[in-house]
């Protein structure tokens, strides 16, 4: 593995295992387990590259966003929902994920998802929800997140914000993109996904 990725995935294992739920930490040992991995990079062009690496090293970006900046062009980003149709071309073009350690992650661990996400500046994500139990780890900049009948909550670098299996949840940024981390524990599939509340989903 880069010394860089190693880096990275060592900052998320801390992050995740800062976590309240016994998840984090299974999360947090699973990172660990899979750090001497050699995966093959493969460079990409990115719609969003500019403004998020100025996002990687803002003044209290958490320093797994700087082990990030380091090999961003690197890692395995999409534009979530965008070859499904799920979310509309105009907002997904605004976000972009990647998943390091999964089913499908750039390290292969079949019974859990950990990745990046990036939602640009002034974009709603409307309200989804999934079968998997899912906490993201705010890294770099602010943003706005909703969860079930819970009110809106700002959060900062460091902060967690979980979303239990079926619940629908949503996120807000404001004039700034921001970074966070997201793992994914229980049912991963992806089948489950769907836009909307639990009503939709049934």
């Amino acid at each position: 593995m880069s010394p860089a990725l190693t880096l990275l995935i060592d900052a998320l294992a801390d992050v995740f295992e800062t976590e309240e739920s016994p998840d984090g930490r299974t999360v947090a040992e699973a990172l660990r387990d899979h750090r001497t991995a050699c995966p093959a990079f493969d460079l990409r062009v990115l719609d969003m590259i500019d403004e998020t690496q100025h996002l990687c090293l803002s003044r209290g970006a958490m320093p797994a966003a700087g082990y990030a900046d380091t090999i961003w062009a690197m890692l395995p980003w999409y534009h979530p929902g965008l070859d499904s149709g799920n979310i509309t071309a105009t907002v997904a073009r605004q976000m972009l994920t990647c998943e390091l350690l999964g089913p499908d992650g750039l390290i292969f661990c079949p019974d859990l998802r950990v990745g990046l996400f990036v939602q640009a500046g002034d974009v709603d994500y409307p309200a989804r929800c999934h079968a998997s139990d899912e906490t993201f780890v705010m890294l770099a900049g602010a943003g706005l997140w909703q969860c079930g009948d819970k009110s809106w909550r700002r959060a900062g670098p460091g902060e967690h914000i979980h979303h239990p299996s079926m619940t629908a949840h949503q996120s807000r940024s404001d004039q700034g993109p921001f970074l966070a981390a997201w793992r994914w524990t229980g049912d991963i599939g992806w089948d489950s996904y769907r836009l909307g509340g639990l009503a939709d989903a049934a």
